[in-house]
């Protein structure tokens, strides 16, 4: 009586195996599983930021210097001056965005850029001649004199370095070359009077975006 009162209260008491050998696979509820020993996480070689010498991370797995103090502070200072260069950027990024000569600049690069693209492989609009050398967008009327017609395609072609470098253009010849290219109706308007031509910082934005070349 006592007996079985013991093994209903305490069934774990109970044999698995009726033959009567012990469970060795650490299945049996009665038998505890051996602890196997926690792995430690293996500790990653970098290179030092600073002197370039390997090492295994001391204080953080993000640590970018060797466990050198020296190398800490070079470190400390050239993040500091990244961040110090990158703010100022900024800063002369946004100041650029309100400077007109800014924006007239790189307008006039663009428009340029795009006038030697357009008459890729054509003769210099002053001697005729094709030239393995540098070309430039030569302008009929200059920008200095002629402000308003800067940015005018009928007003700037491509001409070669020495022309419009070494002789000023080349004007008589220009104008020569330029009646056949585009007839004496729009050259003579080039010559005649122009209103004066204020642009604005969205208008020069426009025009970046109009002759920039892919």
């Amino acid at each position: 009586m006592g007996c079985a009162s013991e093994h209903a209260s305490r069934p774990w008491l109970e044999e698995s195996d009726p033959s009567g050998e012990r469970d060795t696979t650490g299945k049996d509820q009665g038998v505890l599983s051996e602890k196997r020993p926690a792995r430690t996480a293996k500790q990653e070689t970098m290179k030092c930021k600073i002197c370039k010498e390997k090492f295994e991370a001391k204080f953080s797995s993000f640590q970018k210097t060797c466990n050198s103090v020296d190398c800490m502070v070079a470190w400390g200072q050239k993040v500091k001056d990244k961040a110090y260069k990158s703010e100022t950027r900024q800063m002369k990024k946004a100041s650029r965005e309100q400077d007109k000569s800014y924006w007239i600049k790189k307008a006039q690069t663009e428009f340029n850029r795009w006038i030697r693209e357009r008459d890729k492989g054509l003769p210099c609009i002053s001697c005729g001649r094709i030239h393995q050398g540098q070309i430039h967008a030569g302008h009929y009327k200059s920008v200095g004199a002629h402000p308003e017609l800067r940015f005018n395609e009928l007003n700037c072609h491509a001409q070669c370095s020495p022309c419009n470098n070494n002789l000023s253009g080349n004007i008589i010849n220009y104008r020569i070359n330029l009646l056949q290219k585009i007839g004496i109706d729009a050259v003579e308007w080039l010559e005649g009077p122009h209103l004066p031509q204020k642009y604005t910082i969205d208008q020069l934005k426009k025009l970046v975006g109009k002759y920039k070349v892919e």
